[in-house]
């Protein structure tokens, strides 16, 4: 049964990369200077994070996540993976993203932004930690309605809404066997098991 439970703790630790808050102009130029690697890092509030190898599990949740999304939201409105610029001092990279607008439509810009997504989804399986308190505290204060977690390893979805600036008032835990609901398409039902690879 879905079960509505307590947000994690909404703390932001602050940036310890040698103390510098770092901008998204100053984390392109980076890479334009052969600093760091394409691929390998997400800025998050001003702070650069290296991000995990893809195992093949993870590899696996996002080809299904992709075709569950196209059905649900249509599939000009899916895009993965994508950067998001959120604010002067973030650029996080979610597994996927429904878009406002068909996505041709954001050809045009560098990053997407806040204002272009309904939904952001992460999938987990050895970030769960900060994917469940840090990037939920972001997301929620860049007013993304909806943010999905997909924990690979508890095999469950955790669908968080009602963003506010200390972060997601309401998180929504589905077990595998559950059927879950996207928070902007109460209509479209689906089973969680469909997000998760055969055990």
């Amino acid at each position: 049964m879905p079960q509505v439970i307590e947000a994690p703790s909404r703390t932001l630790p602050p940036a310890t990369l040698t103390g510098i808050r770092w901008s998204v102009v100053q984390y392109e130029n980076l890479f334009s200077m052969g600093l760091i690697e394409p691929g390998r890092y997400e800025l998050l509030d001003g702070e650069i994070i290296p991000k995990m190898p893809i195992k093949t599990t993870h590899g696996f949740v996002q080809t299904v996540l992709l075709f569950l999304l196209a059905r649900l939201f249509g599939q000009d409105f899916v895009m993965l993976p994508v950067s998001l610029q959120i604010g002067e001092h973030g650029l996080p990279e979610p597994d996927a993203v429904v878009t406002q607008e068909p996505r041709t439509t954001y050809l045009s810009q560098r990053f997407l932004t806040p204002e272009d997504v309904r939904v952001v989804i992460e999938v987990s399986d050895a970030t769960l930690a900060a994917d469940l308190t840090r990037k939920a505290t972001i997301y929620a204060r860049a007013k993304i309605a909806e943010y999905w977690v997909i924990d690979v390893v508890g095999r469950r979805l955790l669908i968080h809404g009602q963003p506010t600036d200390d972060g997601y008032d309401a998180v929504t835990q589905y077990d595998e066997t559950d059927t879950a609901t996207p928070l902007g398409v109460p209509s479209a039902p689906f089973a969680v098991r469909e997000l998760l690879p055969p055990t």
